[in-house]
């Protein structure tokens, strides 16, 4: 989809990934995306809703849970800019 997750090695390319997709969109400065990329100990990727139909009751089940702080921090770190 073009837009890699921060800490993702596997699929997002990693640090440098996003980070070049930050300093590319001139989002921020090569070196504050670098910064907080590589502050990252995780893939920085999360679900605030999840939902499903069970298969063998056929209920519907729901589970919300907020961001960790980790999550938390690093977007913060991003919306300064």
């Amino acid at each position: 989809m073009g837009h890699p997750i921060i800490g993702d090695d596997t699929y997002g390319g990693g640090e440098s990934a996003a980070a070049g997709f930050l300093r590319r969109n001139e989002v921020m400065s090569a070196s504050a995306a670098r910064s907080i990329a590589e502050s990252c100990g995780r893939p920085m990727l999360h679900a605030r809703s999840l939902g499903f139909v069970h298969p063998v009751s056929g209920e519907d089940v729901n589970f919300a849970v907020d961001p960790p702080l980790d999550f938390v921090d690093v977007f913060t770190e991003l919306s300064k800019y």
